[in-house]
């Protein structure tokens, strides 16, 4: 991406079978490297009474931001709560959701035996989930199996978890898509390049990396902000490159934030060395 294509701000709220064009929206979007359902919240001002009264929990939601010839999807998920609310002259419907919210209480029941390849038993449990499993997935596990026969009858993250906790594995829910990375290594897709000129703004700082009263040392991470910029995801890497930080870096959090109608239009970066 170059800067010339960071102007015209675009967006596309769909809520169940309604897409909001036109409309203010106000979203935040906050993705950690984790395996518990990231949040969103989004606030829709004025639509009509019918389609605000019919906003429900369980209600999918996909949100699409960014740039004309370049907007990208930043949220996919459901509907956990609704306040409608007035705000001055404004009616302001907000939406909390949240990525994963079924697939985190799906159970799943079964048996796996020692040596199985991963990726059919990632399918298994994602399938459970109601989940996709990219091919960036399949080539994370490219090559392992499980380690040792086992039976399950709980919560499928629960299964998720010991399958790939023993093999230095993490996962994460990015827009229903079930998300594998190594604990300390980032996704097989392409570095993003992040410098002035790709959305940069202002000077990254270094947070961490320094020992506390105690001795300990957490590990350092680098914070920085740019446009948004909705290709970034947790666990893609970026190649910084600024005044005072040059490197390659993971994405461990990010947070969307934008108001079609007003001056917010970033993402707020939380990186950390690989």
């Amino acid at each position: 991406m170059i800067a010339g294509q960071l102007f015209g701000r675009q967006s596309s709220l769909t809520v169940g079978t309604s897409t909001f064009a036109g409309l203010r929206v106000v979203f935040e979007v906050n993705r950690k490297l984790n395996r518990w359902p990231d949040p969103a919240e989004i606030t829709v001002y004025n639509c009509r009474r019918e389609t605000r009264d019919g906003f429900a929990k369980g209600d999918p939601v996909r949100l699409v931001a960014g740039y004309e010839g370049s907007a990208d999807l930043i949220f996919s998920g459901s509907i956990v709560q609704v306040e409608v609310r007035r705000d001055g002259a404004d009616q302001a419907a907000t939406l909390t959701c949240r990525d994963g919210d079924a697939a985190w209480r799906a159970t799943a029941a079964g048996a796996f035996a020692a040596n199985v390849p991963l990726h059919l038993a990632l399918s298994k449990l994602a399938t459970a989930m109601g989940l996709t499993v990219p091919t960036s997935t399949v080539n994370a596990v490219a090559g392992l199996t499980t380690r040792s026969a086992f039976a399950h009858a709980t919560y499928a993250h629960r299964t998720l978890h010991e399958l790939l906790s023993p093999q230095g594995l993490t996962w994460s829910i990015v827009d229903g898509a079930l998300q594998v990375t190594p604990n300390d290594g980032a996704t097989t897709e392409q570095a993003f390049v992040l410098t002035p000129q790709t959305g940069l703004v202002g000077s990254p700082t270094r947070e961490g990396g320094i020992p506390n009263a105690k001795g300990k040392t957490k590990a350092a991470k680098v914070r920085a902000m740019s446009l948004l910029l909705p290709s970034l995801r947790p666990g893609r890497r970026v190649e910084l490159q600024s005044q005072g930080f040059a490197g390659v870096f993971r994405v461990d959090e990010l947070l969307h934030k934008g108001d079609t109608h007003g001056q917010d239009w970033y993402s707020d970066l939380t990186l950390r060395g690989v």
